[in-house]
């Protein structure tokens, strides 16, 4: 190793060593009484020729051992007391939690199988038997968590064609994979509810994802009929708002809403629910709050409605991000795309602030002070020496 490196990293550690400056005075005040002592010794004791000008100097070095093993031991307890410390800087990696609100329509259109792709029906058809089987498995082990029996996966009717895929299904997939590529010390927290002519919530805000993705295989709304609802009293946009009133925390919220179209949005709803999340509201707690509105389409592609869209740019910031606020998911690689583009956009941010730590240098002391102080009495016991 390279000496002026070796000494420019020790010259470094240093730096950053502090002790308690109140017992390290003690200690330079006693060193010359110790060593005071330690001349006496020399003279009192027979077999003591430091200077190796006795005639018993061949036994010199056991006299010197034993010394420097007895002020070792001293000088380590000494150092120990006063409670060496170093410093490090570390970075602290924290994330900017997000809160996340799926509005999963399952009026009666959801139902329909004109989803046409082969790669999708596949990976949903995998996707659904995975899931049985672990739930089945689950409540065979805990019976009693799961009282009820687990919905089968779909089974398409005679003659349906094998790359059909239900809407509903699709925006399912959708939903559980996004939750289920979150990422690792993320504290999002995420919410479902299903709507159709009224709203009903699943789970509301909670930080356990897993838990909104086995409420989202256990409690399939099949049969559900009904409208889309979006801005009426009972609709999806402002059970949203009074969802964030009630239990929203973080300055940043993302609504998704997966559904196959909708009755429309009045132009004075719109107004009112593009005031309600762009400028500043008391439900907002005085927070520089962020909504971002997300819409995907689980319909046939040139039936996208216009009313979502419409509200999702006017609130949304013009970034490459919500370049594409409203998507269709119609074929696997379209969903691949949605799936990946919701992990980015609900992404916590990372903040890393430099943290500085002290460690205590006192446990290493302590064995320095105790090894010394048993090798001294090993060693006068050894030599017969007496101190």
């Amino acid at each position: 190793m390279n000496p002026a490196l070796w000494w420019d990293a020790t010259a470094r550690f240093l730096q950053t060593v502090h002790f308690g400056w109140i017992v390290a005075a003690w200690f330079a005040l006693a060193t010359p009484v110790f060593l005071w002592l330690w001349r006496r010794k020399q003279k009192a004791v027979a077999a003591t020729a430091i200077t190796g000008k006795h005639k018993t100097n061949r036994f010199a070095f056991r006299v010197v051992l034993c010394g420097s093993l007895l002020a070792v031991s001293w000088a380590a307890l000494t150092v120990a007391l006063m409670d060496p410390k170093y410093d490090t800087v570390e970075q602290k990696r924290s994330y900017k939690a997000a809160e996340v609100v799926f509005m999963f329509d399952v009026s009666g259109s959801m139902y329909g199988t004109d989803v046409r792709s082969k790669e999708l029906a596949a990976l949903v058809d995998t996707w659904q038997k995975e899931q049985y089987d672990r739930l089945v498995a689950k409540k065979r082990r805990f019976p009693l968590l799961y009282p009820n029996e687990i919905p089968p996966p779909f089974k398409r009717p005679d003659g349906t064609p094998p790359d059909a895929v239900r809407r509903i299904d699709a925006g399912e997939y959708i939903m559980w994979h996004v939750l289920d590529q979150r990422r690792p010390g993320s504290t999002n927290r995420y919410a479902l509810a299903y709507f159709a002519d009224s709203v009903a919530w699943v789970e509301i805000l909670a930080k356990d994802p897993e838990v909104v993705m086995e409420s989202l295989m256990l409690m399939r709304p099949d049969g559900v009929g009904g409208g889309t609802n979006f801005d009426g009293p009972e609709g999806a946009v402002p059970a949203c708002i009074e969802q964030f009133k009630n239990e929203g925390q973080a300055n940043v919220r993302v609504m998704v809403f997966v559904s196959d179209g909708d009755a429309g949005i009045s132009d004075e709803a719109q107004a009112e629910f593009v005031k309600q999340f762009t400028e500043p509201q008391p439900w907002h707690k005085d927070k520089k709050v962020k909504h971002y509105v997300c819409y995907l389409h689980c319909g046939p592609k040139d039936r996208i409605p216009p009313s979502i869209p419409r509200l999702c740019k006017a609130v949304n910031p013009k970034t490459p991000l919500f370049e594409k606020p409203a998507r269709w998911v119609g074929n696997a690689q379209e969903v691949q795309e949605a799936i990946a583009w919701l992990n980015d956009l609900t992404t916590s941010p990372i903040e890393e602030d430099p943290i500085t730590q002290e460690h205590s240098l006192r446990h290493l002391f302590l064995i320095i002070a105790f090894s010394s102080l048993i090798g001294f009495v090993v060693s006068c016991t050894a030599f017969r020496e007496t101190y």
